[in-house]
């Protein structure tokens, strides 16, 4: 029967490094804003610990220790809030990208680049829009296919 190992936790030392990273590289307020949006009591917690000034002389590892949390936790409850915001931001350009991509699909008109839309090229009809002075112009190829992919219309990968 193979010997089950324990998981080692951190050494003290090592764990405090960890934890002044995560403080280093984070702004106090920026920190105690983002864990009071997570819903998590422990991370409400230390966020109000974080604002509290009668916790100034305490390290950030000891706050998320009296909180409960890892300095994981901590960096992992962070990013999930800032992946979010930046997902609501993201979503505010969405239709207007999708329009762009359904236009690019689309073939449309242009100046024909022979004649310069005078039709005419010195006395004689342009042999390149047939005296139209426009020529039409496919849409993108790769626009249409993802465009069809988002509505379902083509399998996706």
């Amino acid at each position: 029967m193979a010997q089950i190992r324990k998981k080692r936790s951190l050494v003290a030392a090592r764990k405090q490094a960890l934890y002044r990273r995560v403080r280093a590289s984070l702004e106090g307020e920026d920190i105690a804003e983002c864990l009071s949006l997570t819903g998590n009591e422990r991370a409400d917690r230390l966020a109000e610990m974080i604002r509290d000034p009668s916790y100034a002389k305490f390290s950030f590892g000891q706050l998320c220790s009296r909180a409960g949390l890892s300095a994981i936790d901590v960096a992992y409850m962070y990013c999930e809030v800032k992946k979010s915001v930046g997902m609501i931001r993201m979503a505010r350009y969405i239709p207007d990208i999708m329009e762009q991509l359904a236009l690019g699909a689309m073939h449309h008109l242009e100046k024909c680049h022979n004649c310069q839309g005078s039709r005419r090229v010195e006395v004689s009809v342009c042999s390149e829009c047939g005296g139209a002075g426009e020529v039409q112009v496919k849409g993108d190829l790769g626009a249409c296919r993802l465009l069809f992919k988002i509505f379902g219309l083509l399998p996706g990968r």
